[in-house]
């Protein structure tokens, strides 16, 4: 899974290939959140193209305002390009799809906005030669009518001739060859739409306090959910999503969790327990970092959620739960077949990375580590892991503070300095 970003923010022109773990660090106003907003702007124009240009940039937990407000240098003239490209692989090895899809390179879905509300949406799919067997493309201004349909043509292999149809949202694949394999063209529609797919399971977790009250109602649910309601009511409809958080939040922080529903009444509670007391809290009286971590759990574990972008997760966390945490995201990344994009400021959480890698428990590719680099212009810049858990260049950005802090440690003051003198 591969996203390149032209124009959005801070972010001129970057690409970055996603692992399973992929983690963003660098200093502060670097560019790490602005690669997680290029993602969900993408996901909201595919989603729900019918809606006005400045409304793509409010996320629900954060607006960031009109076009003028977020593309480069707020400049007049300019327009911002996303796309997002997958390949056979990225479907999952366990996929019934993925075998069958072996003569095509990627799939591919572009986007450039103007700041006129004009929208070209590019869908291409590339095979192993790097041919473009087909390419579509719609050329609309926002909000989109979601009756417009737009037509292409290719030749695929397995397949022949073939007709797609784009209404903004999804295509549609139709032949009229006789006898067509229609398993095939089945698995051909499966990659056409493939982004689409991904981008309509992204998700977010904003830093933010999970749960501000302790009783909730059941609540209308919208397709990408974003209220704290919303969340609660989420993880009431189902009880194998409370057993997944309980279980991971007693690895990570020593608690079990619950939902208990006050007789009579449609409220419910989102609680704790421990274990050793059996002192029953809600999650609201209990600390920032568990109550985040119960929000964060709730959003990762959703079987739906493909993508799971995460801001700053070991805040408010002990080093020891953050640790925890770490190989609690490799492990859902793996059973679960998730992408989490995290950014950090936490040593603590690249070192488990590292160490898992160190130990065998992870792959070098299961994790992908970028240096945003801020020097002269904001770079994405991927440092390779080896099997022994080694980093590339080290941890850059960490290891100037820590130089900074033993050379002042180690430098002799200037009492004891002239006293050495005298």
């Amino acid at each position: 899974m591969r996203l390149s970003v032209n124009n959005f923010r801070v972010l001129r022109d970057e690409t970055i290939d996603f692992a399973p773990i992929t983690i963003l660090y660098g200093r502060n106003g670097a560019g790490k959140s602005s690669l997680i907003y290029a993602l969900l702007t993408l996901r909201e124009i595919i989603t729900n193209p019918a809606q006005s240009l400045d409304a793509l940039f409010n996320y629900g937990f954060i607006n960031l305002g009109s076009f003028a407000n977020v593309v480069s240098d707020h400049a007049s003239g300019s327009q911002m390009t996303f796309v997002l490209s997958l390949t056979p692989k990225d479907l999952g090895r366990d996929s019934p799809h993925a075998e069958a899809l072996q003569d095509y390179s990627s799939a591919s879905l572009a986007v450039i906005l103007t700041e006129n509300a004009e929208l070209t949406l590019l869908l291409v799919l590339i095979d192993r030669s790097d041919h473009a067997l087909a390419s579509l493309t719609v050329r609309t201004t926002l909000p989109y009518s979601l009756g417009q349909i737009e037509t292409a043509s290719g030749t695929f292999p397995g397949v022949g001739p073939v007709s797609i149809e784009w209404n903004g949202v999804t295509a549609k694949v139709a032949t009229e060859v006789p006898n067509v394999d229609m398993l095939r063209l089945t698995e051909l529609q499966t990659f056409i739409n493939f982004p689409s797919t991904v981008l309509a399971h992204v998700r977010a977790v904003p830093l933010r306090r999970g749960f501000t009250r302790p009783q909730y109602s059941l609540t209308p649910m919208s397709p990408n959910p974003r209220t704290e309601d919303e969340i609660a009511t989420l993880i009431a409809n189902d009880r194998y999503l409370q057993g997944r958080i309980s279980s991971y939040l007693e690895r990570i922080i020593g608690r079990d969790f619950r939902v208990d529903t006050t007789p009579g009444s449609p409220f419910f509670s989102l609680d704790t327990l421990q274990r050793e007391s059996g002192l029953l809290t809600e999650v609201v009286n209990e600390g920032y970092g568990l109550n985040q971590l119960v929000d964060l759990l709730a959003l990762s574990l959703t079987t739906q959620n493909a993508v799971v972008s995460v801001e700053e997760p070991e805040i408010h966390l002990h080093p020891t739960a953050v640790r925890r945490l770490s190989l609690a995201f490799l492990e859902i990344a793996r059973t679960q077949k998730k992408v989490f994009l995290i950014s950090t400021h936490s040593e603590a959480m690249i070192v488990a990375l590292l160490a898992a890698v160190a130990q065998g428990n992870a792959a070098p590719d299961d994790i992908a580590i970028y240096y945003v680099n801020d020097s002269g212009g904001t770079r994405f810049e991927r440092q390779s892991i080896d099997s022994s858990g080694q980093l590339r260049g080290g941890l850059r950005s960490f290891m100037e503070a820590e130089m900074e802090d033993v050379t002042a440690f180690l430098s002799p003051r200037k009492g004891e300095l002239e006293a050495g003198l005298s």
